[in-house]
């Protein structure tokens, strides 16, 4: 039984003599995935999360602006443009129309913005 240190040194070792990950792994008593990624790093790097610059780029205000969708909407969150009759005219991660307050349904905003 090798070390669990001495494993992915070892497992490096094998693959330059051209053995395969499956192959490796029975060898070493080590599972499949974590030999895949010590022989192939690159594929197995995790993306790096976009950076969020926009004031509202992680949606946090969606959630308490009075335009957002009420009801069994399923993942349509905002209601600007069937509330007002008009678009917002910005994307929602620089959204300029945010209003804090409860969700406000179709009809009780009808005639708020003529």
């Amino acid at each position: 039984m090798i070390p669990a240190e001495n494993k992915r040194e070892k497992a490096l070792e094998l693959a330059k003599e051209g053995k395969g990950a499956a192959e490796i792994a029975r060898m070493i008593d080590a599972k499949y995935s974590t030999v895949y990624s010590w022989l192939n790093p690159d594929k197995c790097k995790k993306p790096k999360p976009e950076s969020k610059t926009a004031s509202n780029a992680d949606r946090h205000k969606c959630r308490t602006c009075m335009f957002r969708a009420t009801g069994n909407t399923k993942g349509a969150g905002c209601s600007y443009i069937e509330i007002t009759g008009h678009s917002r005219k910005c994307s929602v991660e620089e959204c300029s129309v945010y209003q804090k307050g409860n969700a406000v349904s179709k009809r009780k905003m009808k005639g708020f913005y003529e």
